[in-house]
């Protein structure tokens, strides 16, 4: 038997009972569903575009526009085909305001068609459920064609008062959970409907629904996202379920890479909860604090937000002026409402995160973490997280004036701290290159600058034993037991040289560009990144007039390690 023919065996042999239910029980479900669907269908009619409204659709909050700019494409190639079935609309209507604010009548919007039109009241609209995406690119299509009164094929299904609410509900939810002319999901969709079907914030869970969006992430063959979906440890999802009010960070979610942290063996729970709560404080912070608001922050407004910096950078700041005049800022939002946020955006001072910085910047994470793991006796698993062994490896507390619990929040969290900062800043040098690497640049005088470095560094630079010396000297001289052989000897290490005082780029002028702010460092900075994460410049106030290459290794390392320096009693006990 194949390997991963094999492996995918093992997998649906592992799957929750949940979802593997009885076929016969499936079947009767779906016929109650199909029997009540096929009740309320009323048929195709002609509607106006513009009566169609999808309201505040959640979609639109977490997707990112993509899927709406490649339907554009389409249609700019072979036009709206809006009588195919596959472009219906499906709207459901309340059976009283069928009655009483829709009317069905004879075409006028395409004469001669055998199908009825619907004209309803100034003061109603069609609850439209699904082609969202579509519809926007058509509405923008008519809109360059001079059409001023455009027209749809709308599919009705009329439900009743007496009906029933799980079976209406159902029916809701399947017409606008399907995508016949929209790309497949996001990961960020599929969890926040996984979540969100398993009752993460209703405490009601709904098992056919859940399973449909399992089904779906499971859908691409040779596909393991399930499987990283499933051993997520409780920590990182309950930490991942703290940002499911903001529905437009999801666009950045990358099931992927959960791997990742499946790797990690949980050896970074706390920097990446860290991290992840990093993200929770700075959108409460744009919208002081007001939850509903963050129920209206929408992927678009994300993704202009990821990693600007508009106190320091007047780029930045004018970036996204531009586009808060214009309302393409948070357009789910009253006037007063964004305005309110603009203020309290003006004010942010470091480089703004979003889960696609997250998954991005962990890539650095996992480098630290293996130079970490080389002062570790045993390495790190279950429970037992770098911090937590490192913290069984010392004996640096003596009994005195401080408490060990205030010794352990105080001392020792600054060592611990330092010798993360020290991972980082020497990261690439002390793991094997063929597993870490740092990236290259695109532009050419970059890629020349990086080509310099490099060769300057295989005649001049540090030897990586002469840096993990140092390393595990640095371990020693704050009492943590390392693990070393008899022959190694430490008194050896040499101190290293200071890193020279730079930054990137080198005209002050100048910032490092929004896709050089997240993720492991790159070829033409690493002198400026070394002096960034140093201990005598990470330890100084930041005065930062500029978004540079040290500004961002400062940040991302803070964004992970701020841990270390909270908590801090005021007074000894």
């Amino acid at each position: 038997m194949p390997r991963r023919t094999a492996r995918a065996q093992r997998r649906r042999s592992k799957r929750p009972s949940a979802f593997a239910s009885n076929q016969i029980d499936v079947e009767k479900v779906e016929r109650k569903q199909f029997d009540y669907r096929d009740s309320c269908f009323k048929g195709p009619f002609l509607v106006h575009l513009c009566d169609l409204d999808f309201g505040q659709s959640k979609n639109r909050l977490i997707e990112d526009g993509n899927n709406v700019a490649r339907l554009t494409q389409i249609l700019s190639i072979q036009g709206c085909l809006r009588l195919s079935r596959e472009f219906h609309v499906p709207v459901v209507v309340d059976a009283a305001d069928w009655l009483t604010k829709v009317n069905s009548r004879e075409p006028t919007l395409v004469r001669g068609l055998r199908m009825d039109q619907l004209e309803v009241r100034s003061d109603y609209t069609l609850p439209a459920l699904d082609h969202e995406n579509v519809i926007i690119a058509a509405r923008e299509m008519f809109k360059e064609l001079q059409i001023e009164d455009p027209w749809w094929v709308a599919d009705v299904y009329i439900t009743g008062a007496s009906n029933d609410l799980d079976l209406r509900g159902e029916l809701v939810r399947s017409l606008q959970e399907s995508f016949p002319n929209d790309q497949r999901p996001s990961d960020g969709r599929i969890y926040w409907n996984i979540r969100y079907y398993q009752g993460s914030s209703t405490d009601l869970r709904n098992e056919t629904a859940e399973s449909y969006w399992w089904a779906l992430l499971e859908s691409e063959p040779g596909s393991r996202k399930g499987d990283y979906l499933r051993t997520l440890p409780e920590s990182l999802q309950t930490a991942f379920d703290t940002l499911l009010p903001i529905p437009g960070i999801w666009a950045g979610m990358s099931i992927g890479v959960l791997h990742k942290l499946k790797a990690m063996k949980s050896d970074e729970v706390q920097p990446i909860i860290c991290y992840l709560e990093h993200i929770r404080r700075t959108f409460l912070r744009l919208v002081d604090g007001d939850e509903h608001l963050l129920s209206l922050i929408d992927a678009g407004s994300v993704k202009f937000l990821k990693s600007k910096v508009p106190r320091i950078s007047s780029q930045d700041l004018s970036d996204l002026e531009s586009k808060n005049e214009n309302k393409i800022l948070f357009p789910f939002m009253e006037d007063y409402q964004r305005n309110m946020i603009w203020e309290n955006l003006k004010d942010i001072d470091f480089p703004i995160p979003t889960l696609e910085t997250f998954f991005q910047d962990i890539l650095y994470l996992d480098v630290g973490q293996c130079v970490m793991r080389q002062l570790c006796f045993v390495p790190p698993k279950g429970d037992n997280t770098i911090d937590k062994v490192l913290r069984s490896q010392c004996s640096g507390f003596t009994s005195g004036l401080l408490s060990r619990s205030y010794w352990e929040q105080t001392v020792q969290n600054e060592q611990l701290q330092d010798l993360w900062r020290f991972s980082f800043q020497y990261a690439f040098e002390l793991t094997p290159k063929r597993d870490h690497y740092r990236r290259v640049p695109r532009k050419n005088k970059d890629k020349e600058r990086a080509f310099s470095i490099s060769a300057n560094e295989e005649l001049n630079g540090i030897p990586s034993l002469l840096l993990l010396r140092h390393f595990l000297l640095l371990a020693r001289g704050y009492n943590f037991e390392v693990p070393i052989s008899e022959g190694d000897r430490l008194s050896e290490a040499r101190e290293l040289p200071r890193p020279h005082p730079c930054d990137f780029p080198l005209n002050n002028n100048d910032e490092v560009e929004i896709e050089r702010r997240s993720g492991k460092p790159f070829t033409d900075s690493v002198h400026a990144d070394r002096f960034a994460l140093s201990r005598e410049f990470l330890r100084q106030n930041w005065n930062f007039q500029r978004v540079s290459a040290g500004f961002v290794r400062r940040s991302i390392f803070q964004a992970f390690f701020s841990y270390l320096n909270a908590g801090v009693p005021e007074i000894p006990h």
